[in-house]
């Protein structure tokens, strides 16, 4: 399929050179549209495919909503993992759950886990996959997507990782994220907040 799209367009470039070197206007202008047509085509596929999996893009695109009271078992981004609400519910050490590069990621409890920077103790990531702990709003593992947007709205963006659909709503003021990932029937299989820098 690209090689035939490939070589219309290039029939269309012929065509134009063609046209300018006999100087016939109709060819000029003939060959000028569909390569305009073929431009336009691949930038917006191009733009799609960008779009579909950037976070940081839908956030210049998403209207935002207020994610100011957005917590996790009474835990915010931002608040340093010395905190003694978090050392006494928690355990007074934290080892990481997993290898990454940029992040420190430390698993709370069955289901919620949590990343820091490499460099600092502050949360800036909370990762849900427990039906039994759930947003400020009530929303937990098992709710459906129009359970989703009956609680936090309409102001939403779409995008696909992994294979699953995922919404998310936006917090400009604060520059954080509050994502859904959905999984059959779009049932909620992992909430994740974080800040708009994480990808």
């Amino acid at each position: 399929m690209c090689i035939i799209i490939s070589f219309v367009f290039l029939g269309c470039l012929l065509g134009l050179i063609l046209g300018i070197l006999i100087r016939n206007k109709f060819i000029i202008k003939i060959s000028s549209i569909l390569i305009s047509l073929f431009i336009i085509f691949f930038i917006s596929i191009f733009l799609a495919l960008f779009i579909e999996e950037s976070k940081s893009l839908r956030f210049h695109f998403t209207k935002s909503i207020n994610l100011s009271e957005e917590n996790i078992e009474k835990m915010y981004l931002g608040d340093s993992t010395n905190q003694y609400k978090i050392k006494n519910k928690y355990g007074k050490s934290f080892s990481p759950s997993k290898d990454n590069v940029e992040y420190n990621y430390y698993n709370l409890t069955d289901g919620l886990e949590i990343a820091t920077n490499k460099n600092d103790n502050k949360i800036i990531r909370f990762i849900i996959d427990n039906e039994n702990i759930k947003t400020s709003r009530g929303i937990h593992i098992g709710d459906d997507k129009n359970q989703i947007i009956k609680f936090y709205g309409e102001n939403y963006y779409t995008r696909t990782e992994q294979g699953l659909n995922i919404i998310g709503y936006i917090d400009k003021k604060k520059e954080c994220c509050l994502e859904f990932w959905l999984g059959e029937n779009d049932i909620i299989y992992m909430i994740r907040l974080d800040y708009k820098y994480m990808e």
